[in-house]
């Protein structure tokens, strides 16, 4: 059984009138997808969901159906798909990321330092990095296709964001998604803080059921889209320590380009992209190039990236014919993203084991599994 779609860290299954969803152990930030594991990070993340959803379905209804791997077919009982499984309802999912920050910090905390705001909302003066705000503000983003990045907008832009897919609701479904994320955070946030953890800022993702009703999808409140610090000994006025993936995102900013991480939208050495580009230029892509050698230009040179494809689809005038040459490329360009990642090692590994050591030992040091586990057991 092949998911029909997979995410930086899930795997999406179609199980004919619901989905299974599965968390794996891979960890990402800022778009990468790190090579190291986080042994049962899968697990804590679709438990931690649940754990959740039970407790605010008397806001909002969610998307869960089951995290029971008996509940599902055959292919998922097995002890890889044990609790980091969840059956759930098919959603048409809104297109937008709804973040919300109760407490000053990472993106936030900078742009505040420039400018005196968060995404276009104006803060009261003297506030130190970590400081709890007045009232929890709600921050939304566009949803990106992987590889992309997600785009602040302000609550007025989210409005026409969702007009264009939804004409006539834009407002109505703009209003309701920043009212449930508010209410959904102040809920968890008490809950928590009452177990000795603060919720600085997480985010929340909704979808529309068969009958047009508003549902929490995907994740909640989970270490890979929230910040959690302890409560005991936190103090503003500088960074906290954190029970989620942000010793991940340190590691990565103190390490930039190593070994450690691959992108869902890599690109090779740029010798490789010059190389195919001439190769593509030397074929000259006549305008009636066929599926089929497209498709055998890409097995043969499967590093082609985007500057070469461009190429060849500007040369074609027949713009259909240049959809179906994008659509072919993505899909190379995706198989190889997924399985061919030997040249980007060799490359990287060149580096030497110094950087790979310095991953293992700042995992270690932060105890990543022993942070997840704890946070996930005082709940």
């Amino acid at each position: 059984m092949k998911p029909i779609k997979e995410g930086k860290v899930r795997e999406i299954y179609d199980n004919g009138d619901s989905l299974i969803m599965v968390a794996t152990d891979r960890i990402s930030c800022f778009d990468v997808i790190l090579k190291n594991i986080v042994s049962k990070k899968g697990t804590v993340l679709t438990q931690m969901s649940k754990f959740w959803f039970d407790l605010t379905k008397d806001i909002l209804p969610n998307h869960m159906i089951s995290t029971d791997v008996k509940d599902m077919p055959e292919f998922f009982q097995k002890p890889e798909y044990d609790g980091n499984s969840m059956m759930c309802k098919k959603l048409e999912m809104l297109p937008i990321e709804c973040i919300v920050r109760g407490y000053i910090t990472g993106s936030g905390w900078a742009s505040y330092k420039e400018n005196g705001t968060v995404c276009g909302i104006k803060l009261p003066e003297g506030l130190k990095e970590s400081d709890k705000l007045p009232e929890p503000i709600y921050t939304p983003s566009t949803k990106a296709e992987i590889g992309d990045h997600d785009e602040n907008i302000s609550f007025e832009q989210s409005i026409d964001h969702l007009e264009k897919y939804f004409p006539g609701k834009g407002r109505e479904y703009a209003e309701k998604l920043r009212d449930n994320t508010i209410a959904l955070y102040k809920k968890c946030a008490e809950y928590a803080l009452s177990k000795g953890i603060i919720i600085a800022d997480t985010k929340f993702e909704f979808g529309l059921d068969e009958d047009g009703n508003m549902v929490i999808g995907d994740e909640m409140l989970t270490p890979d889209s929230s910040r959690f610090w302890p409560a005991e000994g936190y103090e503003p006025g500088h960074g906290q320590p954190s029970f989620d993936k942000q010793f991940a995102r340190d590691w990565l900013k103190a390490n930039p380009m190593t070994g450690h991480f691959r992108r869902k939208s890599w690109t090779r050495p740029s010798r490789n992209i010059s190389r195919h580009t001439k190769c593509l230029q030397e074929k000259n892509w006549p305008e009636n190039n066929s599926s089929s050698e497209i498709e055998h230009t890409l097995q043969t040179a499967p590093d082609a990236h985007s500057e070469a494809v461009s190429f060849y689809i500007k040369c074609d005038k027949n713009k259909t014919v240049a959809r179906k040459q994008r659509g072919i490329y993505n899909k190379y360009r995706n198989q190889m993203i997924l399985t061919d990642l030997k040249e980007c090692d060799y490359e990287q590994e060149k580096q030497g084991e110094k950087e790979k050591n310095s991953w293992r030992s700042y995992s270690d040091d932060r105890s990543d599994r022993g942070n997840l586990y704890f946070l996930l057991c005082s709940f």
